[in-house]
């Protein structure tokens, strides 16, 4: 069984081995799988009581899952021991890309 600490690969300074390659798989399928069932508790039950649209309330269900998983695969990597820090530059400059994009689509409308 030494062969799945052996490393595969190196994601910055972190060494990616098969068994962490395991981890985060496992641990990427219970994060979906715990999302399917927090939507559906937060559809079927709390959103059920109010008087909101049946679209606003799947809206509401929808969003809060999509942070679930962002935070739930923002901690599978730290588990997987993948150092996120790098990557702080990148999205930092799609969300630059983003803002300039979104800027010009409503600046040519005006």
């Amino acid at each position: 069984m030494d062969f799945l600490t052996v490393p595969l690969f190196h994601l910055g300074e972190n060494p990616i081995s098969a068994l962490s390659l395991v981890h985060f798989a496992l641990l990427a399928v219970l994060i979906i799988l715990a999302e399917a069932i927090l939507r559906r508790v937060i559809v079927q039950r709390a959103l059920a009581r109010t008087h909101w649209d049946e679209g606003i309330r799947f809206a509401i269900a929808r969003i809060t899952g999509y942070m679930f998983i962002t935070l739930g695969f923002y901690i599978v990597l730290k588990v997987v021991g993948v150092d996120l820090s790098s990557w702080a530059v990148l999205t930092g400059a799609i969300g630059v890309g983003l803002d300039f994009r979104t800027s010009f689509i409503i600046s040519s409308r005006a």
